[in-house]
């Protein structure tokens, strides 16, 4: 028993475990359908990363967002921070990052994003944690289902960002005189 509750971590940060054993296709639903009723039932990006079961995991988020009305925006591959760029620049009422960062392959994870392109505060993660425990989500009827969209090109908004924050002339001009000192 301690084993299993060793690979499932409920924290500020999301929810993560060892798929097949503690994060499962009916904990990520409800998971998500939990932290879908929180944010309302607006659009909610979802990325990923490369791991093999990612493909699974992101099928029970697509899941529990569509039971309660969201509506699921699939961004695809994506670094973590391209997703919270991504929600906060096509206003998007949260995300959700598939990705267990350093743990071994075994595990993978779900990390919420709010509205503003942050992971949850403190508070926000109790409140979603609360919708989870008082296992009263509410479903949508077939009527209400929303449609699966995709996000091509997400990484754009990054790039933009970046291109925004970075004196290109001066990058330019520095590594310019670099290849000139070299030669």
């Amino acid at each position: 028993m301690s084993r299993a509750i060793d690979n499932l971590k409920i924290s500020i940060s999301g929810v993560r475990g060892v798929v097949g054993e503690t994060l499962t296709p009916r904990l990520i639903s409800t998971f998500t359908g939990a932290f879908g009723q929180y944010v309302g039932q607006g659009p909610v990006v979802i990325s990923r990363d490369t791991r093999p079961s990612g493909a699974m995991v992101e099928q029970a988020v697509i899941a529990g967002l569509l039971s309660v009305g969201c509506q699921p925006i699939l961004a695809g591959i994506l670094p973590t921070p391209t997703l919270q760029i991504a929600v906060k620049e096509i206003n998007a009422a949260g995300g959700i990052a598939i990705t267990a960062s350093h743990n071994p392959l075994p595990w993978n994870a779900l990390k919420f994003v709010n509205d503003r392109g942050m992971f949850l505060n403190k508070t926000e993660a109790r409140e979603v944690l609360d919708i989870y425990n008082q296992e009263n989500t509410v479903h949508v009827l077939e009527e209400s289902l929303k449609s699966i969209k995709p996000l091509d090109n997400a990484f754009k908004y990054h790039l933009e960002k970046i291109i925004e924050n970075i004196d290109v002339k001066k990058l330019i001009k520095r590594a310019f005189c670099k290849m000139i000192h070299s030669v």
